[in-house]
């Protein structure tokens, strides 16, 4: 936690820094004969990545405030891309996703902790080409050992607090900025692509002050505007090192948060707009103005969007296209996934989007008209068999299905573990029968759901005398947590809880 408190020093030099951003931009883009970079490849290419970054609290709220006043600026000069989703909701393989232009079923990682496949990737083709490629991230699950490294000079994954209440080695925006800047100061003239991976605001949410007061009771939100600010602050440097209006700036998030929505508190199970659907901002070199693209996207976009700037093609074609450039004439399908299910032996999801419908394969599948119906309250499935049957034949087609069935073969070292475990991406489950019929991951979402409140009942019934215990009450949670474990027997968690309220009965 200390690692994130600002010091008055810090705090004034950023307000400094902040304050000149509009300015330059603004001047910056009245410039004439100075150079050429704006019609021509720019010198330095930012792509700033927001872990667990929902799209729908970015801008201002229904209330009027706005917990990102520095994305805000951005967008006044940029691209802004409504419908971009995360391929899967997954904090590696959707990085894999960004970095290399492919879906999870092309570059290999399907889950944390699962290596990309040896391949080429962004930093590959743009180091090749003479350029200098850096990565700075703040949590552990982006090891360079798990192959997202692939094709930087530098990859500083290296941990400055070296603490976590989750366990988990991660670092603040503020220590990642840090160590962008000491960077940065020292590079070259030579072209330079910068990847920056902030972690806020992953859970736990806890943002420092004055984040925490501003946006008391919703913590959430706070680590959103403590991210925000930290975004303002790079941009800030850039600008005063007079990068910024000249720069390719790529802005977004791997995924979403659930936030209790679909019974899904965090993310990786399910793959609903509240994880998949993120902020992508893109501000060309030399923009002055800002846009509004609606049409559908992908993080798989952001890999061919950076080359076509850079004006370099890679030797393998990619799944994305670039975003800056006309868009196709055939409307695209997008693929989602996430396999997490299988783990407690259930069907996992699978995505197909074809504008402006979503399909969820699963044991009850889903259709979604996204653009009429973002928070998916109505499942259209029943109503439009046709469309349900030719997005389901696409995910066929494209192999998608087929390659999240298949079970990873990739061992889990033990740190990798403890570190995906406190993360909540694995679980300690002991129970190992098998479902008598096929489930779907909203019945794991649901279960995990109710397991909390059981859980919370049990915990707070166990702190009374036996006399002032309400028994009728723990009667009933045991009879639930036995029934959801029978439908779901490798969530043996069920099975515990129903055994700590039985405990408590006379």
């Amino acid at each position: 936690m200390g690692a994130r408190l600002f010091s008055r020093r810090n705090v004034f030099g950023l307000v400094l820094a902040l304050a000149g951003l509009a300015l330059v931009l603004f001047f910056a883009g009245s410039r004439t004969g100075r150079d050429e970079r704006t019609s021509g490849v720019p010198k330095l290419i930012l792509l700033l990545s927001i872990d667990t970054l929902r799209a729908d609290r970015v801008g201002p709220q229904a209330d009027g405030t706005s917990a990102t006043p520095e994305l805000d600026k951005l967008a006044t000069v940029s691209r802004r891309f409504t419908q971009a989703r995360s391929p899967i909701p997954l904090t590696l393989p959707a990085h894999g996703s960004m970095l290399t232009g492919l879906y999870p079923v092309h570059h290999g990682s399907h889950d944390n902790g699962e290596p990309l496949e040896e391949g080429p990737s962004l930093p590959d083709i743009l180091r090749a080409a003479g350029w200098r490629t850096a990565g700075f991230v703040a949590a552990a699950v982006l090891e360079g050992r798990f192959g997202i490294a692939r094709g930087f000079d530098t990859y500083d994954d290296g941990w400055l607090s070296g603490e976590s209440m989750q366990g988990v080695r991660q670092r603040s925006c503020e220590e990642v900025n840090g160590s962008a800047v000491r960077w940065l100061r020292a590079r070259d003239d030579a072209p330079t692509f910068l990847f920056v991976h902030y972690f806020e605001p992953h859970r736990d949410y806890v943002p420092p002050s004055p984040f925490a007061e501003r946006f008391e009771g919703d913590p959430y939100r706070g680590e959103v505007a403590y991210a925000d600010h930290c975004a303002g602050a790079l941009l800030g440097v850039l600008a005063e090192r007079d990068l910024l209006h000249e720069a390719l700036v790529i802005v977004t998030s791997d995924h979403g948060e659930g936030l209790g929505e679909h019974d899904e508190m965090t993310h990786g199970l399910l793959t609903y707009e509240s994880t998949q659907h993120v902020p992508l901002l893109i501000k060309p070199a030399g923009s002055t103005e800002s846009s509004v693209d609606d049409r559908f996207a992908s993080l798989v976009d952001i890999a061919p969007t950076v080359l076509a700037a850079a004006r370099l093609e890679g030797a393998e074609p990619m799944d994305g296209i670039d975003l800056l450039a006309p868009p196709p004439s055939e409307p695209r399908t997008l693929w989602a996934e996430s396999r997490l299910a299988l783990k407690w032996g259930a069907t996992p999801a699978a995505v197909a989007y074809r504008d402006p419908l979503k399909f969820i394969h699963g044991v009850r599948p889903e259709l979604y008209d996204v653009r009429a119906d973002s928070n998916e309250t109505r499942n259209l499935h029943g109503d439009r068999p046709e469309d349900a049957r030719a997005l389901a034949a696409a995910l066929h087609e494209a192999g998608i299905l087929e390659a999240m069935s298949a079970p990873s073969d990739t061992a889990l070292d033990a740190q990798t573990r403890e570190m995906l475990l406190a993360l909540g991406y694995v679980r300690e489950e002991t129970g190992d029968a098998s479902p008598s019929e096929p489930i779907d991951a909203k019945d794991i979402a649901y279960a995990y759901s109710r397991y909390a409140g059981m859980k919370g009942t049990v915990t707070y019934q166990s702190k009374l005398p036996p006399a002032k215990r309400d028994l009728r009450l723990i009667r009933a949670v045991a009879q639930e947590a036995d029934r959801l474990h029978a439908q779901l027997p490798r969530v043996q968690l069920l099975a515990n809880v129903a055994a700590d309220a039985r405990l408590l009965l006379p």
